[in-house]
């Protein structure tokens, strides 16, 4: 009799183990998804405002001249910033995000903190 409750409570016991390990595997899945999400959004934002800003220097026209601080990690990644062909776009963990710009014309690096941005000519100067 105590050899079958034991064995009856070890049948269980693993069912229980086993149901615990799948909730938390699709726990875990969810907080990675969010984890993605919140990546997603926070890397779209930095482009937004890079993008906004450049755009605001080109159509502004000769002389004009804006600031931008690009943060220099965000949700503790550091990143880097490129464009090329009328896109911004930064690559980061095997992901890459893009944002379209209103000119090809942009001359310059982006660093890591403050950046100047001038329209020389139609042409978007990052200093």
């Amino acid at each position: 009799m105590k050899a079958q409750v034991a064995i009856e409570f070890m049948v269980l016991f693993t069912i229980f183990l086993a149901a615990v390990i799948i909730v938390l595997f699709m726990v875990w899945n969810n907080v990675l998804s969010i984890n993605t999400a919140t990546n997603d959004i926070e890397f779209r934002k930095v482009l937004d405002k890079i993008g906004g800003k450049i755009d605001t220097v080109y159509l502004e026209g000769d002389g004009f001249q804006t600031n931008v601080i690009i943060p220099y990690s965000v949700s503790g990644m550091s990143y880097p910033v490129d464009f090329n062909d009328g896109l911004l776009w930064i690559t980061v963990q095997n992901r890459t995000y893009t944002r379209r710009l209103l000119t090809n014309n942009v001359s310059g690096i982006f660093k890591k903190g403050m950046n100047t941005l001038n329209n020389v000519n139609g042409v978007v100067m990052i200093s």
